[in-house]
């Protein structure tokens, strides 16, 4: 059966049918009498991880769209829904088992094609709060592709479903179900999140405006339970049962018609639902995953492709060649994907000396990132440049705010005790940032 037209399932439909954020949100459409509401909408018994599927707001668009929580704080979605011009990144917030979050901007990145390293239409994302809802559960990545025919399991935040089967002939007009071509549903008021079944059904690759990007799909049936992508669903998760484990398999995309087909209204047996086929990038999304928030998480949104590139993202790798370490760049809060500025150069440790009530002292004075975690620094004096020594600062304050970044200015001082040479520095250990 040849279906014609490809769409992405997205929220640019929000334009012409007007939702907001107060609005309902959406789901699936599924074949059979519960699928507009009755049914679907709670986690089965057998529960593939429905608390971590959330709605996500496409700032673009005005519009929710879907997610999935996977670990660590960290999501997966399409990157068409949290994008931002060319190839950059906005965020709203994220709707997690009735809990919102908010979204780390700095930690985004676009999944690659392995093989081609170029961007395809995924993207990850750091929450800003670290879950802790008993609801969410860790979700594995599929290694391998389910085979033709596998079973799988739809749920996303797409448009609910009409009550009743509609049938259309082949030019499209609606007619009594005498004669027909084609049958299916029209879209319905309200939306909510739910979850159908679906059967994988093929594979291919496909650019659908923003990457060329590995899928799978599946096929709408007149089967009960049987689901079919709508607007709204993008980047909701298809799940598929691995032995005894539920796996992650695909995250929805887009969504393929007929010709002729009132793509805005309707859904028909016979569509098809286009899912990333996250095989081709497990090992990429488990390499991001296995970054804790702190440098890594730094390193990874500012480096982008690069970061799996040690010789660049390393807290000791200098990539722009001017000296200056990645790690100390992110400890005074200076982008080391570009060359300094005089004023970033003059964030740096500075090293002084004051004199308070008749006393000496060394000082160390520099901008420090506010947000920084997970670091030891260290103060350290020595007498020969060789024997260092930690030491307790005799005193550490704010002496003011950057006016560049509005990050505090710090000040630290080691009293001199009468020494004819002292010499300082600070010392910055970066914990390794795992596979």
């Amino acid at each position: 059966m040849f279906l014609g037209r490809y769409y992405k399932i997205i929220a640019v439909f929000a334009g012409i049918l007007c939702f907001s954020s107060g609005d309902p949100l959406g789901a699936v459409q599924v074949y059979g009498t519960n699928g507009t509401g009755i049914s679907y909408t709670t986690a089965p018994s057998d529960d593939f991880g429905f608390a971590n599927v959330g709605q996500v707001f496409d700032t673009t668009d005005h519009f929710y769209t879907s997610g999935v929580y996977l670990r660590n704080g960290w999501m997966l979605s399409a990157y068409h829904e949290v994008r931002s011009g060319s190839n950059g990144f906005a965020f709203g917030n994220v709707l997690l088992d009735g809990i919102i979050y908010g979204v780390n901007a700095s930690t985004a990145v676009r999944i690659l094609d392995p093989i081609t390293q170029t961007p395809v239409d995924l993207a990850m994302y750091q929450l800003t709060t670290l879950p802790t809802d008993p609801a969410l559960t860790t979700v594995v990545i599929s290694a391998t592709t389910p085979a033709v025919s596998s079973n799988l399991i739809l749920i996303g935040n797409g448009f609910n479903r009409a009550e009743s089967l509609t049938y259309w002939t082949d030019s499209w007009i609606e007619t009594n179900g005498i004669g027909y071509t084609y049958s299916g549903y029209l879209y319905g008021a309200g939306q909510s999140m739910r979850w159908g079944t679906g059967t994988l059904s093929g594979t291919t690759s496909t650019d659908d405006g923003y990457g060329v990007t590995s899928f799978f799909n599946s096929t709408f049936q007149s089967a009960t339970g049987s689901a079919m992508g709508a607007p709204g669903d993008s980047g909701g998760g298809v799940f598929y049962k691995n032995g005894s484990e539920w796996e992650l398999s695909g995250i929805m995309l887009s969504i393929d018609t007929y010709p002729g087909q009132p793509i805005f209204s309707t859904s028909a047996f016979g569509n098809k639902t286009e899912a990333a086929d996250l095989a081709y990038y497990s090992s990429q999304i488990n390499s991001v995953m296995a970054i804790s928030p702190g440098y890594s998480a730094w390193a990874n949104g500012l480096f982008g492709a690069q970061f799996t590139n040690p010789a660049v993202s390393e807290p000791a790798a200098t990539p722009q060649n001017d000296g200056i370490s990645n790690a100390l760049k992110y400890f005074c809060d200076i982008n080391p994907t570009i060359p300094m500025s005089n004023a970033d150069r003059e964030a740096l440790p500075v090293a002084g000396f004051t004199t308070v009530n008749g006393t000496a002292y060394l000082t160390l004075t520099y901008r420090q990132n506010p947000n920084i975690t997970g670091l030891t620094v260290s103060v350290q004096t020595c007498l020969d440049l060789q024997t260092w020594t930690n030491v307790t600062p005799d005193s550490t304050k704010t002496i003011g705010t950057d006016s560049l970044t509005g990050d505090p200015i710090i000040q630290r001082e080691i009293q001199i005790n009468g020494n004819s040479k002292l010499f300082l520095r600070l010392q910055i250990t970066v914990p390794s940032r795992g596979p």
